[in-house]
């Protein structure tokens, strides 16, 4: 933890913020998961995901934290039609928003 972390606040305004961070990950995780369709999945070993599982879950990798800037190297790889066109929906979603 870096030593100036929390600097001027209270044991319990630190814990507070840091809970309040995961809440707000583990919400964007939730909706990220529903957004791909893989809600029914979170819960079950990477190992058991078909090509297009992976090939979902790698994207919501690359946009959990919400970057700036987002490179995605053949994102429909491995995805059937229908799950192409949701992927290029979401993608679109992403540019009009500036990512």
């Amino acid at each position: 933890m870096p030593e100036n972390n929390g600097n001027g606040m209270s044991n319990k305004e630190l814990l507070l913020l840091i809970l309040n961070n995961q809440n707000k990950i583990n919400d964007r995780i939730d909706d990220l998961l529903r957004l791909f369709k893989l809600s029914d999945w979170k819960h079950e070993k990477v190992k058991s995901f078909s090509k297009g599982m992976r090939q979902k879950l790698g994207i919501i990798q690359a946009i959990l934290v919400d970057p700036q800037i987002i490179i995605l190297d053949e994102p429909q790889s491995g995805l059937d039609p229908k799950a192409r066109i949701e992927i290029r929906k979401i993608i679109r979603e992403l540019q009009k928003k500036g990512k």
